[in-house]
């Protein structure tokens, strides 16, 4: 039944078409109707009420594939079967002349009438000044309840698509009014009611997101301004490939600025950072990163839902890489900017604490846990704070995450471990291989084989560091295949590929093909920056050594397949080992 304050079921026909379209005719649903169409061209006649419309156009209209004369005959028959249908209600199919029609709606409930009358009210400039106590213009009040969802829901024709759009464009204005009114009158929830309300309907409509960021801060509510300004940031990123209007990014600085200050100072404090010099506390990797621009994405989204987020994946997968290459898309958003640091040095968990306090130039304070002062410290920090390297240290390292996150509320950590730190809100995110080509692929059978290779990830990786590695390098287009087959047959490892390439200062692409059966001694950079990362060797032995040794040993018994196993396969060869060692 359609509801309104004057009559509530007294009508005779009640017809909404704000959302899906129901008729009622004395109470009852209207009966089907012989095809759509019969229910498309009740429509257009509500929709054009207030007129007579010319038969020919209604025909064209509902059935523009059709010959003129075809699609006045199927008008005629869809006329038939709606009076059929209104029974008692059917006089108000009118034919002002032979060549029109109309559809009278007087004493019928029609949420449309009563939605654009309650917005034409409104705009002729009724109730114009905020209302006291919680009194809510009666015009506007009256049009959004009214409003169940896009007029005539499912109708994708175009004569609906444009009504549709004057509706839902009165209706989010309608909104926005009131949240405006609700916002002089000090009524924060009902600002951030209706401002839901209208960013649930239309997303991107930017002026409905910003009252919101500024509703969230007049209610002291910073995260929800935070999480409201990055959620739409992300949106437009997806959608369309855009950044928020200059207005919307000042007004997000502002809010950033509100936030509170912590009340105990920590002694020897380093001032607090903006956003912009907090970046150059990221490392600055000296080469280029090849692709990742859909994992960027991706762990911007985590970002956005979880305040831990856990990068996991095998050793030399990318991980640091990506992890700082998301910090840097992400450190806008964090008042008081990123701090990363790298783990891998440390072989005690109980330096972690005062590791990250040199983070921020903190000192001891005495009587208190170096923890309990970096809770302190971080209270009221709105940062993102990047822990690399953990899965050596990975039980110290979920402790401490733990008691941050927990006591910190606008914290938020990115890690990168090969195992998860397995504690409660961690949002994991494995890091893929880099993208392949597919393996029957013949390149060498194109003119512009090297072109195709740079739609690749780990193709172009290798190309790119054979270049940086080798000035002399030049790919030539009988290579392509043999730089392809290299990257499939290293699984697409981005450390792997890069210790090949480094190879091309000494061997052509077709000798390290060759030698990749040997590839753990062939694959050395000679770097000694990061010894666990000079060669594919070190890389696999860091990890082997952070097994526990029952862990060693099944790896050491699944060691007898090639290329994978099932699971029933893998319990078969442990448990035949643990009967061996019982007899």
């Amino acid at each position: 039944m359609l509801e309104t304050e004057d009559t509530v079921g007294t009508a005779p026909l009640e017809i909404r078409v704000l959302g899906p379209l129901e008729v009622r005719v004395l109470g009852r649903p209207l009966p089907r109707l012989r095809t759509r169409k019969g229910e498309h061209l009740l429509a257009l006649l509500v929709l054009r009420h207030d007129r007579a419309t010319e038969r020919a156009w209604l025909a064209e209209t509902l059935w523009p594939d059709s010959e003129s004369w075809g699609a006045l005959s199927n008008l005629r028959r869809s006329l038939t079967d709606l009076r059929h249908a209104l029974g008692s209600e059917a006089f108000r199919l009118c034919s002002p002349t032979p060549h029109t029609l109309r559809f009278d709606l007087s004493g019928a409930a029609c949420d449309l009438t009563l939605f654009d009358a309650a917005i034409k009210q409104k705009n002729e400039g009724e109730e114009q000044t905020p209302h006291p106590s919680s009194f809510i213009p009666h015009p506007l009040r009256t049009a959004v309840a009214l409003y169940r969802g896009p007029l005539l829901e499912g109708v994708d024709e175009a004569w609906a698509l444009a009504e549709r759009s004057v509706r839902t464009e009165a209706f989010l204005t309608a909104l926005e009014t009131l949240a405006a009114q609700a916002a002089a009158r000090g009524d924060t929830a009902g600002t951030i009611s209706h401002l839901h309300r209208a960013v649930a309907v239309d997303p991107l409509r930017e002026t409905a997101q910003r009252a919101l960021l500024r509703a969230h801060a007049a209610a002291g509510d910073l995260a929800g301004a935070k999480r409201t300004y990055r959620e739409f940031r992300l949106l437009l990123h997806r959608e369309l490939n855009a950044d928020p209007s200059p207005e919307t990014v000042s007004l997000f600085r502002e809010i950033q600025r509100l936030r509170p200050e912590r009340a105990a100072p920590l002694a020897a404090a380093s001032p607090q950072p903006s956003s912009e010099s907090a970046l150059g506390c990221l490392p600055h990797p000296l080469s280029r990163l090849v692709g990742r621009e859909q994992q960027i994405r991706a762990v911007h989204d985590c970002l956005v839902s979880a305040r831990l987020v856990t990068l996991t994946g095998a050793g030399g997968v990318g991980k640091t890489r990506l992890a700082i290459a998301a910090a840097e898309q992400v450190a806008d958003d964090y008042a008081d900017g990123v701090r990363f640091i790298d783990l891998s040095p440390l072989s005690d968990p109980v330096l972690m604490p005062r590791a990250i306090a040199a983070l921020f130039d903190m000192r001891e304070e005495p009587g208190r846990s170096e923890t309990e002062t970096l809770q302190d410290y971080l209270l009221h920090k709105d940062l993102l704070l990047v822990l690399d390297n953990c899965e050596h240290l990975v039980a110290g390292c979920a402790n401490l995450v733990e008691a941050l996150v927990l006591a910190c509320p606008q914290l938020s950590v990115l890690a990168t471990s090969r195992e998860p730190l397995r504690i409660p809100g961690e949002r994991l995110w494995r890091v893929p291989s880099l993208s392949l080509p597919p393996p029957d692929m013949a390149f060498s059978q194109h003119k512009n084989a090297p072109t195709l290779l740079m739609d690749y990830e780990a193709t172009r990786l290798f190309v790119e560091r054979a270049e940086w590695n080798n000035a002399d390098f030049r790919l030539a287009p009988h290579q392509a295949d043999t730089v392809a087959q290299i990257c499939v047959q290293l699984d697409g490892i981005p450390l792997a590929i890069e210790l090949a390439a480094a190879r091309t200062r000494a061997l052509s692409v077709e000798e390290i093909a060759a030698h990749l059966d040997d590839h753990l001694r062939l694959l050395r950079s000679g770097s000694r920056t990061q010894p666990r990362q000079e060669t594919l060797r070190a890389t696999m032995d860091w990890s082997y050594s952070l097994l526990e040794e029952e862990e060693q040993e099944m790896l050491n018994l699944l060691s007898v397949f090639a290329g994978g196993c099932t699971l029933d396969a893998a319990e078969q060869v442990c448990s035949n080992n643990e009967e061996t060692e019982g007899e």
